[in-house]
């Protein structure tokens, strides 16, 4: 059975640029013959007529894309058409857009795993605390090129953000205290390359587990360009680890996020579900 390929695309990803992107597949999967179909303004229900789906966006757009079609088992594939594209490069690094088409027509589909998330799906991560306060500075803005609208919501929460008390229950061992971030990754990176956990795999069956202790505004300062580039982990302020699932529990809401879209709340259930999807990679 030849490939038919249903492409779908989030029009506001990256400010429009998912849909320049779009077009760029389009073009290149005419010239070589293979069937698709593209999805841009209406999502289709299902996908049973087709082989594989190509999601063009950035992670926010895949969270939804996975959330809206829990079950879908046909091999996936992202392309980065959004702000950070943390899990794209986690799946396909620097590679351009021919080579990425190129390993969509030819590489065979591998299990990822995912989370799941008071009953949401997520593959990247969760954060809660300094992260999800980060994330809640974001709403409803326009995000420019790059990192540089989350780089400036960072640097203005490391002044503002205050520490809150809360309750970590893992099969391993429990933590009580106030803390200023968690951090619950299948990937490596947040924020469009801050590598908070560098030592997660996509499908190992586990979490990989950041947690850290108050800081000085002196220190958050300091250490922002230590965990940005991943070498933070044997910091004494740093709690790093792997689990399967966690119960993260406050006396008040908490700012939080999924793959970068935000949520609040004052209870958390986050488990592993190992070889949940299929992607090209």
């Amino acid at each position: 059975m030849g490939k038919k390929i249903a492409i779908v695309a989030n029009k506001l990803a990256g400010g429009g640029v998912s849909v320049s992107i779009t077009n760029g597949i389009k073009q290149i999967l005419q010239l070589k013959g293979v069937e698709f179909e593209a999805f841009i303004e209406v999502w289709p229900k299902d996908f049973v007529s087709f082989s594989d789906v190509w999601v063009v966006g950035g992670d926010g757009t895949l969270n939804y894309f996975i959330n809206h079609y829990p079950d879908v088992k046909l091999p996936l594939m992202i392309f980065k058409g959004g702000t950070g594209n943390d899990f794209h490069w986690l799946l396909y690094r620097d590679c351009n857009l021919e080579e990425q088409i190129e390993i969509g027509l030819a590489a065979s589909a591998k299990t990822v795993d995912a989370g799941v998330c008071n009953g949401k799906l997520f593959l990247n991560g969760l954060g809660v605390g300094f992260d999800g306060a980060v994330a809640s500075k974001l709403l409803g803005k326009r995000k420019k090129a790059g990192r540089i609208t989350y780089l400036i919501a960072v640097l203005r929460m490391i002044f503002t953000f205050k520490e809150q008390t809360f309750t970590l229950r893992m099969e391993e061992r429990e933590i009580n205290g106030k803390l200023l971030m968690i951090n619950v990754m299948n990937g490596k990176r947040a924020g469009g390359g801050f590598y908070v956990t560098p030592d997660a795999e996509v499908n190992d069956g586990l979490f990989q587990a950041n947690v850290v202790s108050p800081l000085s505004i002196i220190r958050r300062l300091l250490y922002l360009p230590i965990i940005e580039k991943g070498k933070h982990s044997k910091l004494s302020c740093i709690d790093y680890f792997s689990t399967s699932s966690m119960h993260i529990k406050s006396s008040e809401n908490f700012h939080a996020h999924l793959d970068g879209e935000y949520l609040t709340t004052n209870e958390i259930e986050v488990r592993i579900l190992p070889s949940h999807f299929l992607f090209c990679y």
